[in-house]
């Protein structure tokens, strides 16, 4: 009888855990960029008050879960707000997507392959690397703006973060690249791209 109780009372603990707990909040992944020359500090606010208040690093990003509803989204240079979305609505997504916001919201950004980089660790590894196209300098669709939050369906390397010094001969690597110039010529992109992907590998 007193396994019963005990087993009764351990129970209901944990299912009054549970309930206090309640049901996951909805959430979006959001990467926040500071592509400028200054330090900004990143502010959200929700119904009058501060939900995020981090300073972002020049060159640098940094990752936030918000839960899904109406937001303002802020960036101050110091001295003024040089970023802000008014009223911005969050909505659930997949677990693979990631909303990106540059703070600083005059630039363009592209997706890259970084698998060129890399060499294969064997003969017949870089033979299906070659045939896969592993060697070739490619990007993916078009400019993305950065005057306005645009979406990834899949994390890529990151800009301003290193890359890693190796990765598998068949692996699909892609990282996110700024671009600031105005030429929206595929060649000069692309070795632009080179340039600043090499900058970023690792010692």
């Amino acid at each position: 009888m007193r396994l019963f109780t005990l087993q009764t009372i351990v129970v209901l603990a944990i299912a009054s855990l549970l309930f206090a707990c309640g049901k996951p909040v909805p959430a979006r992944q959001f990467m926040f960029l500071n592509s400028g020359d200054k330090p900004l500090n990143l502010v959200v606010e929700r119904d009058g008050k501060y939900e995020v208040d981090e300073d972002v690093p020049a060159h640098s990003n940094v990752a936030k879960y918000l839960k899904v509803g109406k937001v303002k989204l802020l960036a101050f240079d110091g001295k003024k707000c040089v970023q802000v979305f008014e009223d911005y609505e969050i909505t659930k997504d997949s677990a693979n997507q990631y909303t990106c916001i540059d703070l600083e919201g005059n630039i363009h950004y592209m997706l890259v392959t970084t698998s060129y980089l890399y060499g294969a660790t064997n003969g017949l590894a870089q033979a299906i690397a070659d045939a896969k196209g592993g060697n070739e300098k490619s990007f993916l669709g078009p400019l993305m703006s950065s005057e306005k939050p645009f979406v990834l369906d899949f994390a890529p390397k990151w800009p301003y973060e290193k890359l890693p010094k190796k990765i598998g001969a068949l692996e699909a690597s892609w990282a996110l690249v700024p671009v600031y110039g105005d030429t929206a010529d595929k060649a000069a992109l692309i070795a632009a791209a080179d340039a600043y992907l090499h900058s970023l590998q690792a010692d």
